[in-house]
């Protein structure tokens, strides 16, 4: 998986640092909202010239996956990153209408340029157009419904893109994750187990309260390839809940 380190830590930063960004009131959103859209936000009367076919939409869907999921999730609604809702604006639903509204050109200038005062960063001089305009294609083509589409690759993946994060004179990765171990989200909740795949057995005495855990795993769709088996002494499990999935797939891993 291509990482670029440096973009993900400043469009992810606020959970390594004390900096929020006020949350604006109603009716300061809704001017903000009208704002962008018509004045601030650019290429709005550029067309996208990358036809939305199934193999561009899936090249869009891989570039989205090594860059924007750590901030967005693979599904685009935030699925599994602890800090979504932590963030100030919170990290916004791709599949809402704010965000489909946008023209296509609209949405490659907020890739290319970013949006301040927000977390999203600037991609221009790493993502080349064509990259960009296919990133587009896949996100108007989002699942559409309320399925959490989390599936076993996804906090394991996750966990060791945060994991990887080196903030300099912040809190490490690890105590920032640890703080959402019993948290009600559960893809924040597996994100946490995720991100102790394959780590050192004296430094994951914290992931071993999970295996008591008995919220149930989400589903994910047939369609979407995904699923929770684990390969454990050559048996296959199929973990059902957070517990099994700690215990099967994590604690195995542990070196």
């Amino acid at each position: 998986m291509k990482i670029i380190g440096i973009n993900i830590v400043i469009g992810c930063a606020l959970i390594f640092s004390g900096c929020r960004v006020s949350k604006p009131g109603a009716m300061e959103s809704e001017m903000a909202k009208d704002v962008k859209h018509k004045i601030t936000v650019g290429g709005k009367n550029t067309p996208n010239p990358i036809a939305a076919t199934p193999e561009n939409i899936k090249d869009g869907q891989e570039h989205f996956g090594h860059h924007c999921g750590i901030c967005h999730g693979l599904d685009g609604e935030a699925t599994g990153v602890p800090f979504a809702q932590k963030m100030s604006p919170p990290i916004p639903s791709l599949s809402s209408s704010d965000v489909q509204e946008y023209k296509d050109g609209q949405l490659k200038w907020i890739i290319e340029n970013g949006i301040n005062p927000s977390g999203m960063p600037s991609w221009k001089g790493i993502l080349t157009d064509d990259e960009m305009w296919k990133i587009v294609d896949f996100m108007r083509h989002l699942p559409h419904n309320e399925k959490t589409k989390m599936g076993l690759s996804e906090p394991i993946a996750y966990g060791a893109i945060i994991m990887a994060m080196d903030p300099k004179g912040g809190p490490k990765p690890r105590d920032v994750l640890n703080q959402f171990m019993g948290s009600t989200d559960l893809g924040a909740k597996l994100t946490v187990a995720g991100s102790y795949y394959q780590t050192k057995k004296a430094e994951a005495g914290a992931v071993m309260q999970l295996q008591a855990d008995p919220a149930k795993l989400p589903k994910c769709d047939a369609a979407d390839a995904c699923g929770w088996e684990c390969a454990v002494n050559k048996e296959l499990k199929v973990p059902t809940n957070v517990g099994e999935f700690v215990k099967w797939c994590i604690v195995p891993s542990l070196q």
